[in-house]
């Protein structure tokens, strides 16, 4: 079976794939500092007066979560690119992840899984074509 892909799906595809762990990574600093900026300051920071709080910490953060537009940007990005690996077999998966986030090339990819170079490169044709199901529909239409 051949799977196509046009050169433009192919393209925002692999610009997808190539900016997830950036994408993880600034994520889990949002994420961060959003849980930093929601703790309430220990009795020495207000000088020793009572504070009342109105929420608990867990419900402030999770309303500042709420309503931080990056992050909840950053969250829908990161979670259609899991549902679209979830999609993958183990193989399709390891090698997606070896050529795009390790940097390998298709040859260190091949020697690493232990295939031959032709084959792997078309499992990695597959498995552009199975998330190109899932991400064409949600970032083509951001373009």
């Amino acid at each position: 079976m051949k799977f196509f892909l046009s050169r433009t799906q192919r393209e925002l595809i692999e610009e997808v794939l190539r900016k997830y762990p950036d994408k993880e990574k600034e994520y889990q600093r949002l994420d961060k500092t959003i849980s930093d900026l929601c703790r309430p300051p220990s009795i020495s920071q207000i000088g020793g007066s009572g504070l009342i709080i109105s929420s608990s910490e867990p419900e402030r953060i999770a309303e500042a979560k709420e309503s931080n537009k990056e992050y909840k940007w950053l969250e829908h990005y990161l979670e259609i690119v899991r549902g679209g690996m979830r999609r993958l077999s183990g193989q399709e998966r390891k090698i997606i992840s070896l050529f795009y986030w390790e940097g390998l090339t298709n040859l260190e990819v091949a020697e690493e899984v232990n295939l031959e170079e032709r084959y792997c490169r078309k499992i990695r044709n597959r498995a552009l074509y199975k998330l190109g199901q899932v991400f064409i529909p949600h970032f083509l239409a951001q373009k």
